[in-house]
């Protein structure tokens, strides 16, 4: 396992950059750990074409904010350590903002 590289300063950045596909790619692997990467593409695919998600989830690896295993002839992904305390640092967010009633 990883180490955390980031702060809640960079979760702030992360968050403000991030598409509605990288929302969607990484609420999917929160969901679904070691998910193949054929299956992110499937549940993805009523709403974007295939390039786009591979494009999410290539810049979510190279973030670090998920890591993959190579299993079968299929990468699997997963939260990483920074990836699970993002996902949490949003949450938190949103709670904050939903109970200040700023959404």
């Amino acid at each position: 396992m990883s180490e955390k590289i980031y702060t809640e300063v960079h979760y702030r950045a992360f968050l403000d950059k991030l598409s509605e596909a990288h929302i969607s790619v990484l609420s999917i692997i929160t969901d679904n750990n070691l998910i193949p990467k054929k299956d992110i593409i499937s549940l993805m695919s009523e709403n974007y074409s295939k390039n786009p998600v591979v494009a999410a989830i290539d810049a979510l690896l190279f973030a670090g904010l998920v890591s993959f295993e190579y299993s079968k002839r299929q990468h699997k992904f997963f939260l990483s350590d920074d990836g699970k305390a993002f996902t949490e640092y949003v949450a938190k967010q949103f709670e904050e903002e939903n109970s200040n009633g700023s959404l």
